[in-house]
């Protein structure tokens, strides 16, 4: 055997070796501790969905960025809307919360995701105009017994704009319970504005009071959202009082940013809130799909949690239980770093990143 040919040998059993070692660990995020803004490995091919257990639950939010229907531009939804359904169908939510969709974008989600229903009201005029703050349920696993929308206002039942907000801004609840199980919990989807101070903080205040009249017998809840600001904002000290952040305690997470517009951005905005459930993993999706580099100009946000009726004394049963909670007491305080600032974020407005 000459040289030549040996050294070819070598060579390919090298690249195989390498490729092996790169399918092991093909769950590994670069990156993952520096807040890493580049999207992961493209997807090619079908990907089995996850695996959501019949005790369990698995929400997630994604902002889909109101969309133009022209295609003119690789960021308009055109673009961007065939890698939903591979995405969706690998993460297999239990239930998802949409934000700035229009009704285009609701109906073409609502059409390639077969097995979800949805629902959601027109933040403009309480049908189908403006902004949609839907909510899609998995009807294999979960039947929604209830659901509406209210205004984040003064006056939350009608179709109006609150305190000093920018946009009209609506939030979208659902009661489910779990077919398997026959458990129940309390879901609520929302998009908080991101200029009226007055109103971000009115906005918590309400939300909360409303889950307590919409959910009296205080099933476990789960909210989730763009909430135009990171986990630091004055305006969570509501949420604070009764209610978890699953980034901060699920015991597999991540640190990436949320919001990245197009890759111009780094700051954490979309968040997962809950209580009566046991967080399992949280995770921030910045895989591509169909060779979309960006989905959304904000990443999809997961969280996996399990329903129980334990009676473990430290396992969050109720609200008010949390007053007192920590850092310290958080598990896997590697990730529990200062929030990142969103260069610039604080000063856009809504026209700033709308599609022309």
């Amino acid at each position: 055997m000459n040289m030549k040919r040996l050294i070819y040998i070598l060579s390919c059993l090298l690249t195989v070796v390498s490729c092996a070692q790169k399918l092991d660990n093909s769950d590994f995020i670069p990156g993952m501790d520096e807040g890493d803004l580049n999207p992961d490995q493209n997807i090619s091919g079908p990907a089995a969905p996850d695996t959501v257990l019949a005790n369990q639950v698995k929400v997630m939010s994604f902002n889909v960025r109101v969309g133009t229907e022209d295609g003119t531009d690789p960021k308009d939804w055109p673009a961007r809307r065939k890698s939903v359904k591979p995405l969706l169908t690998k993460e297999n939510p239990t239930v998802i919360g949409l934000q700035e969709a229009l009704k285009h974008q609701l109906d073409y989600i609502s059409l390639e995701m077969e097995g979800y229903s949805s629902y959601g009201l027109g933040r403009d005029d309480g049908k189908t105009s403006g902004e949609i703050m839907a909510i899609l349920w998995n009807d294999s696993q979960v039947e929604c017994v209830n659901k509406g929308t209210f205004w984040l206002s003064a006056t939350p039942d009608e179709v109006s704009k609150g305190w000093d907000a920018g946009y009209m801004r609506t939030a979208t609840w659902g009661e489910f319970t779990i077919k398997a199980t026959k458990q129940k919990f309390f879901y609520l989807n929302t998009h908080v504005d991101n200029t009226g101070k007055l109103a971000q903080v009115q906005s918590m205040h309400l939300i909360k009071e409303k889950v307590k009249e919409l959910n009296p017998y205080g099933f476990p809840v789960i909210i989730t959202g763009d909430f135009n600001a990171e986990l630091s904002h004055a305006m969570f000290e509501p949420f604070n009082e009764w209610l978890y952040d699953a980034r901060s305690t699920a015991p597999v997470t991540d640190t990436r940013a949320t919001y990245h517009g197009f890759g111009l951005y780094s700051t954490k905005i979309d968040h997962i809130f809950y209580t009566g459930l046991i967080p399992l993993e949280y995770k921030t999706i910045n895989k591509t799909y169909e060779g979309v580099t960006y989905i959304s100009d904000h990443y999809p946000i997961a969280a996996l949690f399990e329903l129980t009726g334990s009676a473990d004394p430290d396992a969050p049963q109720a609200p008010g239980n949390y007053g007192d909670l920590t850092e310290e007491n958080f598990p896997c305080d590697d990730y529990n770093e200062p929030p990142q600032t969103g260069a610039g974020y604080e000063d856009m407005t809504e026209e700033d990143y709308l599609l022309q």
